[in-house]
């Protein structure tokens, strides 16, 4: 999966250009919402909770393995 891909995958399952970390968890499937910090950190937020999704997908994308 490419990252725009991703990207327009996110969205469309957000229903918006932010998420937040429950929403991400839920994407990836994770049950525990703080297991996904990893991928969180260091990125800007908004209103304390909102992450920008081209933003998460370029780290999704930075951090996966072939």
């Amino acid at each position: 999966m490419d990252k725009q891909s991703l990207i327009r995958d996110m969205k469309s399952y957000c229903n918006s250009s932010f998420v937040t970390r429950r929403k991400l968890a839920d994407y990836m499937g994770i049950k525990d919402c703080n297991h996904v910090n990893k991928y969180l950190r260091g990125l800007e937020r908004i209103n304390g909770k909102y992450y920008f999704i081209p933003d998460v997908a370029a780290r999704l994308k930075e951090r996966c393995t072939v």
